[in-house]
């Protein structure tokens, strides 16, 4: 696909490697694809305005280069008040960062190699965005768009140990997040909240976690919705509900496999608005960030952006 593209590249994703490595990059990139424009990121807010600018000036394909978390920022700079800024351009995706869990809901096997190679193909589909409007650290009520998985309770916690302590992420993938949750599980209570799903759920419950599910994994590697399609118009819930501590460790690999639905104390159902609220502080985990916490209020944007897979 011969497109006018960006390349938005945080060097600092898989600590760092990214950067060092973006030189092999790209000329891997040019040779499959042409020559393509890059910025690279220096801040928080740096990949959404890159994306936004980009779009503004008629970029065809926009190309995140890094983890979840730069994925996530990509994506926002694509809407503006729930409109897509450029509804003619697509996304792609180079996955380098310490989770990677939006990809494995598109293509598990692929290597990077495989991934640079199909920048080349013609083969995109229109895919669902999430939004939420939650509140900030700061305290203000915020929108901001996902596309993989949002959760809140243990996830959030577990987001914000490991964006805090560095020596989770040299793990990377899989072993970081594992490590970071059984860290968070020493300290970590369930929450009491009140969740209502569309006219057909209003509960107050006692949770561990509650993933608002556009994609199938999140948490390095966790399958915690298996039957999420990201195009099929709906979110899948997947409710934590009451679980000890020793429930949770027993439980933890059949999350991983996506064999977990049928225990006990967790639920699975389907919606398209949720609204959660809840007295105590229950942090947020938006494709792998910890941005903000309840009160939070999720919908979700039928085939809302184009993506090349």
């Amino acid at each position: 696909m011969n497109l006018k593209t960006k390349a938005v590249v945080n060097p600092c994703s898989d600590d760092g490697s990214t950067g060092r490595s973006w030189g092999k990059l790209l000329e891997k990139i040019t040779k499959e694809v042409g020559f393509i424009d890059y910025e690279l990121t220096t801040g928080i807010g740096d990949a959404t305005k890159i994306t936004l600018n980009a779009l503004k000036n008629n970029y065809k394909r926009i190309l995140a280069v890094g983890g979840d978390g730069t994925i996530n920022k990509v994506i926002n700079g694509f809407f503006n008040d729930d409109e897509c800024v450029n509804s003619d351009a697509i996304l792609s995706v180079l996955p380098l960062g310490t989770g990677g869990d939006f990809v494995k809901s598109i293509s598990q096997s692929m290597s990077l190699d495989d991934k640079i190679k199909g920048l080349q193909r013609n083969r995109v589909k229109k895919i669902d965005v999430g939004k939420i409007n939650f509140i900030s650290h700061e305290g203000y009520k915020i929108d901001r768009y996902f596309i993989n998985i949002a959760s809140f309770g243990m996830g959030g916690e577990v987001d914000q140990r490991i964006n805090h302590f560095k020596s989770f992420k040299k793990l990377g993938g899989t072993p970081a997040f594992l490590l970071a949750t059984y860290a968070t599980l020493l300290f970590f209570k369930n929450k009491k909240i009140r969740l209502r799903i569309d006219d057909h759920f209003d509960q107050k419950l006692a949770v561990r976690n509650v993933a608002i599910a556009n994609g199938k994994f999140f948490g390095g590697g966790m399958k915690i919705a298996p039957f999420a399609q990201l195009d099929d118009g709906i979110f899948d819930i997947v409710i934590v509900g009451d679980l000890s501590r020793t429930q949770i460790v027993f439980h933890t690999p059949k999350i991983y496999k996506g064999k977990h639905l049928g225990v006990s104390g967790l639920t699975a159902l389907q919606g398209k608005k949720i609204i959660a609220e809840s007295e105590e502080e229950v942090l947020l985990d938006i494709d792998g960030e910890a941005p903000g916490r309840l009160p939070a209020t999720f919908e979700i944007m039928p085939k809302a952006i184009t993506l090349q897979y």
